[in-house]
């Protein structure tokens, strides 16, 4: 098989390539907006312009009309929407050049770990996590505006409207807690700061919770674009409302698999938060996060999580701000860990993923019978 089929399978037809003058711009540009974005993560913007500047470049035609610029790992070259010509390739590119940056590979050349991506294991872990980490450094280096949207009867607020809203808001809630610098320096070196500083936090559990629920959401998005494409290519009504049909259940399963993931954000990273209380100040503080985390919540009609949420952490804050009160700090950390009944402990992990797989199953099971994929 020839590199243009090749790349035809991966949906790119190449057009031309771009010429080195170009290449440099787009390299020069880049490299100097990643480096002054992030200065504390100590980047070499020489050796990034340099390794850029080696890198092949083409503008092609792509079967999804919003890609802008796509970078495709195999032979590690960038290529742009021809559609997009008009615009400014570095601004295109930024998305595309993070994860050249974040690629390690192993001594024979094969791909190891993508940033958050890691593929060396047996089981691949981190694919959705790793784009949404990456377009929340795209549009931080290109100054997007968070902006809000609505998807599957959800109201977000998302720092990335436009490419992974979902996946970017939420990830946005984990900075909340921990800042971006773990996600961030993991997302361009490849390591686990992320992973370490997020376990900590909350669990290596909740941290594999999490990482497969971006995972999840990926790939049932995916299979509604599949879906909405084929019903748009339909003129068989009986068909168009079996797909209509499977469109909203997946669309109700998408929307309850967000809600959950930011449930389990809130009540885990909370919950951290309240067992690591050491003073009236730090009290305040919390119920200061709790006011300013209401903007950053996923929101939907009737959906009362947040308020009887607020509700249960303030009152463990009331208890715990009369004891100290009462009897001081020193016989608060005594009595520690009889005091500290923190919020209601739910296992995540197993029983949801097969209550979701199960109603997926169930969603699709006719599905190859009708030959819709």
């Amino acid at each position: 098989m020839n590199y243009q089929k090749i790349l035809k399978k991966e949906g790119i037809e190449l057009v031309s390539t771009l010429k080195q003058e170009k290449i440099d711009s787009v390299a020069k540009k880049v490299s100097k907006k990643i480096c002054s974005t992030f200065p504390e993560h100590n980047l070499n913007q020489h050796d990034i312009y340099t390794a850029l500047s080696k890198t092949k470049m083409y503008f092609a035609d792509f079967n999804t009309q919003n890609i802008g610029a796509k970078y495709y790992y195999k032979n590690q070259s960038i290529f742009f929407n021809r559609n997009y010509n008009s615009k400014k390739l570095s601004d295109l590119s930024i998305h595309e050049c993070i994860h050249f940056i974040q690629e390690k590979r192993n001594t024979n050349g094969s791909l190891k770990r993508f940033g958050l991506y890691n593929l060396n294991s047996l089981k691949p872990s981190g694919l959705a996590i790793n784009e949404a980490a990456v377009q929340l450094m795209s549009v931080k280096v290109n100054k997007i505006k968070p902006d809000y949207v609505k998807y599957y009867g959800l109201n977000i607020l998302t720092p990335s409207p436009d490419y992974y809203p979902v996946q970017c808001a939420l990830l946005n809630q984990i900075a909340f807690f921990i800042g971006t610098f773990p996600i961030f320096h993991s997302t361009l070196y490849s390591d686990d700061v992320f992973k370490t500083t997020f376990s900590t936090k909350t669990s290596s559990n909740i941290f594999k919770y999490i990482e497969n629920s971006f995972d999840l959401i990926e790939i049932y998005e995916d299979k509604l674009s599949k879906l909405l494409y084929t019903l748009s290519t339909n003129n068989d009504s009986m068909i168009a409302k079996k797909l209509n049909k499977k469109i909203e259940s997946l669309k109700e399963i998408i929307s309850n698999t967000i809600l959950n993931t930011q449930e389990i954000i809130l009540k885990e990273c909370f919950k951290s938060e309240i067992k690591n209380v050491r003073d009236l100040n730090t009290i305040n503080s919390i119920r200061k996060k709790l006011i300013e985390f209401k903007e950053l919540l996923i929101q939907k009609d009737y959906y009362d999580f947040y308020n009887i949420f607020c509700g249960e952490v303030l009152g463990k804050l009331h208890e715990k701000e009369e004891f100290i009160k009462n009897y001081g700090i020193k016989y608060y950390f005594n009595d520690d860990n009889q005091y500290l009944p923190i919020i209601y402990k739910q296992k995540y992990g197993i029983n949801f993923f097969i209550n979701i797989f199960s109603k997926v199953k169930k969603l699709f099971q006719s599905e190859s019978n009708t030959n819709l994929d």
